[in-house]
């Protein structure tokens, strides 16, 4: 059976911080044999690309046997000063290009 991918939120280490960067740590459910690919892109939750953070998309390939990578998003300088933007609800959707 092919792993599932698993996306965990990011969260910021304190409201108000003055930008920089969020990981998003992506794991697969079980190390592949084969080499895994999928492409990413951020969505939009309560807090927007452009406003609070930095649009990102990209590929990441997993090598046979590992299971954690992790995406950076670049995060504007006011993006937490409002309570009610979570960087929680900035999710990763994901495609499989090759498993």
């Amino acid at each position: 059976p092919l792993p599932e991918l698993r996306v965990a939120d990011a969260s910021a280490a304190e409201p108000g911080i003055a930008g920089g960067t969020e990981a998003f740590v992506v794991t697969l459910s079980t190390a592949a044999a084969d080499t895994v690919t999928v492409a990413y892109t951020t969505q939009d939750g309560t807090a927007l690309a452009g406003t609070d953070y930095v649009a990102t998309s990209g590929t990441l390939s997993f090598a046979p046997g590992e299971t954690s990578k992790a995406v950076n998003v670049a995060v504007n300088a006011h993006a937490f000063e409002a309570t009610s933007e979570s960087f929680a609800s900035r999710k990763l959707k994901y495609t499989p290009l090759r498993m």
